[in-house]
Formats: structure tokens, sequence, C-alpha cells
């Protein structure tokens, strides 16, 4: 009975607070998560941003125009996630991504509940993460 009561009162929150909708593309913070990362694309290292709703995927490349992957030795995602993760913005750093060794990118994936000025903090320091990375890599 106590487990019942409470995936009702989890299910009830989730309906209430309509929080399916608004995880979706569609939805005030899926749409708000697409727009904010677009911005993500101008950085020299960002070869692409896609995804759905609340699951984003950012991927980075050494050469933009070629697209060609940084070295896994660099361990690009795992820099990125480290200087988000200490500017408040947590991530997903995932490496391999093109043949289980070549390819870096991040997964996000904030609560339903996230709201349009979150969305816009976290990108912005998420950017600036991205950035302080790809300098201090291409400086070595």
């Amino acid at each position: 009975p106590i487990s019942v009561a409470a995936v009702h009162s989890a299910l009830s929150l989730i309906r209430d607070h309509n929080l399916i909708a608004r995880a979706g593309s569609d939805g005030v913070a899926g749409s708000a998560m697409k727009t904010a990362l677009q911005r993500l694309l101008a950085c020299s290292c960002v070869g692409d941003v896609r995804g759905l709703g609340l699951l984003w995927g950012i991927e980075f490349v050494a050469e933009k125009n070629t697209k060609s992957p940084f070295a896994p030795t660099l361990r690009f995602s795992a820099r990125v996630a480290a200087a988000a993760a200490g500017r408040g913005v947590m991530t997903y750093p995932m490496q391999g991504c093109i043949d289980g060794e070549l390819g870096d990118h991040l997964l996000l994936a904030p609560p339903a509940i996230i709201t349009r000025e979150e969305i816009a903090w976290a990108v912005e320091e998420l950017a600036a993460a991205i950035d302080e990375t790809h300098h201090e890599v291409s400086h070595r």
C-alpha cells in the first residue's frame, strides 16, 4: 500500500504540473532548450547540437570544416564536463561515439521543471566552459 501511494502521488504530480508536455519538443522547457542551445553552434569546437525535448547532445570537433574529432587522449568532453561542473552545470560526458575510441560529446538531460531562466543560465555557463576548455587544449 505504501509503494502504491507513493507512485500515485508521483503520477499525480506529473499530471498536475503537465511535466510530460512541458518537457516535449513543443513544450515550454523543450522549446526553450532548443532555442538556447543553438547559440553553441557558434563555438569553434562544436560540430553539432541535436536532440528532442529535454534530451540533447553536443558534438565536439577539433576542426569544424572537416568535423575531425579530437584525439582521444585529450578527453575533451570530460574536460568540458569538469569545467561546466565547476560552474554549477552537470552534464554527461561521452567519448568514442564515432568508432568506440574517437569522438567526444556531452549529453544534457535537465529535469522537466527547469525554467527558461535556468536554461539560459546553464547554456551561458556551458558555452563559457566549452570556450575555456578549447582555449586550454589548443594552447598546450
